[in-house]
């Protein structure tokens, strides 16, 4: 990660700017000191894939700068989802081809997602020089009916994904073992939970049915740190579902206990309620 230091006002400030990891030779993941959330780049068989670019201008310049200026084969942009944090770059890459689920294409909050976007950059004073909008997409994944496609020149399987959301996508590649799996498996966070436990749990055995068919030799979560091997998975699957099942019990616990460490407390305590009254409300 480079940094720079700069004075204002007789203030000395330290500027952070994206981390990026090299995976290998066709696959870089950007990590935006926000939230540590991930955005994963591909250039392989002449063809480029970006999944969810994010999150400050100069950010997007970075990733943008990582795309070369040519690929024969097509450039597509991947969303996992719809959440705001996962659709801000959409402006950034003109040019791409757009892709999402089906269910993204029809959510019913997509001014909410683009309100949150808007509130951030007031509360952060973050200027863009584009148009903030939500994705219109050129390509629908129906997970449930197809879930092999051909994008350019590189092969993917698209995998249904709820549980945090109604439209979230497991995007695998056989060829390179890769797996962006979105908002799931993060290392940092607990479950979110804005879809139902029932397709959490769902989600939890795909991510392990897809470690037991192909070999996956990168997992990257939306939020947190890449898993490099099937242990690790593994291990995340399952605090993930221990804390899934905590929340169905008549005493819920701290989720430290079901779910384990994290540096973010603060913020997990909040969101670790907003968990448990998303239950009670929802009967689920």
């Amino acid at each position: 990660m480079k940094s720079r230091f700069w004075s204002r006002n007789g203030f000395s400030c330290l500027i952070l700017t994206i981390k990026t990891f090299k995976v290998s030779d066709h696959i870089s993941v950007f990590q935006s000191t926000l939230w540590q959330l991930n955005s994963v780049a591909c250039h392989y068989a002449q063809t480029d894939v970006i999944w969810d670019p994010a999150y400050t201008p100069d950010e997007l310049l970075s990733i943008q700068e990582a795309i070369p200026e040519v690929s024969h084969f097509g450039k597509f942009l991947i969303y996992t989802h719809g959440d705001y944090d996962h659709i801000v770059g959409r402006p950034y890459f003109e040019g791409f081809t757009q892709i999402g689920s089906d269910l993204m294409e029809v959510r019913q909050d997509k001014s909410r997602s683009l309100a949150q976007l808007r509130a951030i950059d007031d509360e952060y004073y973050i200027d863009r020089s584009v148009s903030l909008r939500y994705p219109e997409l050129d390509m629908l994944i129906r997970p449930e009916t197809q879930s092999e496609y051909r994008l350019g020149g590189i092969d993917i399987k698209f995998y249904a994904a709820q549980g945090h959301t109604a439209d979230g996508l497991f995007s695998l590649l056989p060829e390179l073992g890769l797996l962006v799996a979105g908002d799931y498996l993060s290392n940092v966070e607990f479950p979110f939970i804005e879809d139902t436990i029932g397709h959490y749990h769902e989600s939890m055995d795909t991510a392990k049915k897809i470690l037991k068919e192909c070999k996956v030799e990168t997992m990257v979560p939306g939020h947190g740190t890449i898993a490099y091997t099937t242990k690790e998975i593994l291990n995340r699957i399952d605090h993930s579902t221990r804390y899934l099942d905590s929340l169905v019990v008549p005493d819920i616990v701290d989720w430290r206990i079901s779910w384990g460490y994290s540096p973010f407390e603060s913020f997990l305590d909040k969101m670790h309620q907003k968990n448990i009254d998303y239950v009670r409300s929802h009967k689920i």
